[in-house]
């Protein structure tokens, strides 16, 4: 059932969102068309700097769109009308929430892969298989400095800081949509609000923390700690990579079992 779930969702996202990444590919490939004309021309000058602007902007908006579909999608189907069907089929909450993050993480990948293919399109030139020449080159110098090992690791740590890190925060929606349907009314200002009051709270915690931190530096008590990371750089790299990740799974835990245990408990369909 999981699998058909999924189908279900790539079938969605394909009908709904597969026609702005084909959109962004032709606005690239109109881009680069416009280019082999004199530039000197009013008419190519209007066509290009129009098509540079609606380019740029489409590149812009493609990852805001693929999130807004990503969110409209969990709502509709979890808490209107579509719940009641949702909810009939044998598949726990957990089952349901998995499917969703993940389609939803699959439709912002290839969002920013458009983004990169499309501006690849659009602007590359020799110049920029030079760059590309030398972005290798300062990568081979990178590794040489701090050692393969910490390179791969590095790389690592990056990847999957980036991954929970983008679960964390559509699971932020996710719940934000889930106390929102627990209103019996305005159930969209509750879950902005939702959000906003989550915001808010870890505004406030953050610089309430930096200026206890900061207090506290005065007194000495990290002296020791601050020598042992400008002795040990690299490794305090890693420690913050892991400190990271561990903050966001964190969250990211709350935010599932907020969601889990209101639709578990407090489903309130449409």
């Amino acid at each position: 059932m999981v699998k058909k779930l999924f189908k279900h969702e790539f079938i969605y996202y394909l009908r709904s969102f597969g026609i702005f990444p084909l959109m962004l590919i032709v606005a690239s490939l109109f881009l680069r068309f416009i280019m082999f004309f004199d530039p000197e021309n009013f008419v190519v000058e209007v066509l290009g700097i129009t098509a540079f602007i609606v380019f740029y902007i489409m590149c812009f908006t493609i990852g805001i769109a693929a999130l807004v579909i990503a969110v409209v999608r969990f709502y509709r189907n979890m808490y209107t009308a579509e719940g009641y069907l949702t909810f009939t089929l044998p598949v726990t909450s957990d089952q349901h929430i998995l499917v969703k993050l993940l389609s939803a993480l699959a439709c912002q990948v290839i969002s920013h892969l458009t983004v990169f293919l499309a501006m690849f399109i659009a602007v590359a030139d020799m110049e920029t298989f030079s760059d590309i020449g030398k972005m290798f080159t300062w990568l081979g110098g990178l590794i040489n400095s701090v050692g393969v090992w910490h390179f791969v690791f590095y790389a690592f740590e990056a990847i999957i800081l980036l991954a929970i890190g983008s679960a964390t925060s559509m699971l932020l929606f996710y719940g934000c949509v889930t106390v929102g349907q627990t209103a019996t009314k305005n159930r969209i200002f509750t879950a902005i609000a939702a959000y906003f009051i989550y915001y808010l709270g870890t505004q406030i915690l953050s610089t309430v923390t930096m200026l206890i931190a900061s207090r506290v530096m005065l007194t000495g008590v990290f002296d020791g700690l601050i020598t042992w990371v400008i002795a040990h750089p690299y490794a305090s790299i890693h420690i913050g990579a892991w400190i990271g990740v561990a903050v966001a799974s964190g969250l990211g835990v709350a935010f599932w079992f907020i969601t889990r245990t209101i639709m578990n408990k407090k489903l309130n369909l449409e």
